[in-house]
């Protein structure tokens, strides 16, 4: 008497009926690794606080991918950024570096003087931007 059982047709059902089926893998962290900030982040945020400056070095590569809507002036404003520095001055950057290190300035510039800093004093002047009492 023959097998009355229907076989797979087909390659891919002969593959998956011949293997043992496999459980999901998750990749494995090490367990002093996670999935949010560096166990070192509030230590180095404190620093600078306190100090003012910035700790970027130079031979470091950016890790963290961040996205933020600008105006076009805004825009324009870092690529001309970008022009001006190749022309005038020699130094090649991307328009990421500018961005960052215009970032990190108005960010010393804020913690050193406060309300008289230029970015406190731009953005006071956008009514959107005021507490409400």
């Amino acid at each position: 008497m023959a097998d009355q059982t229907q076989k797979p047709q087909g390659t891919f059902a002969k593959l998956m009926s011949s293997s043992p089926p496999q459980q999901e893998q998750k990749p494995r962290l090490p367990a002093n690794q996670h999935a949010s900030k560096p166990a070192n982040w509030h230590t180095g945020e404190m620093a600078n606080q306190q100090t003012g400056k910035t700790n970027l070095q130079d031979h470091k590569v950016p890790t963290e991918k961040v996205t933020y809507r600008f105006h076009a002036e805004g825009k324009y404003a870092v690529e001309d950024m970008k022009t001006i520095l190749a022309r005038k001055h020699g130094i090649k950057a991307s328009l990421e570096e500018i961005a960052e290190a215009c970032i990190l300035l108005a960010y010393e510039d804020l913690l050193e003087n406060q309300h008289a800093s230029k970015l406190a004093s731009r953005l006071a002047r956008a009514p959107e931007n005021k507490k409400s009492s």
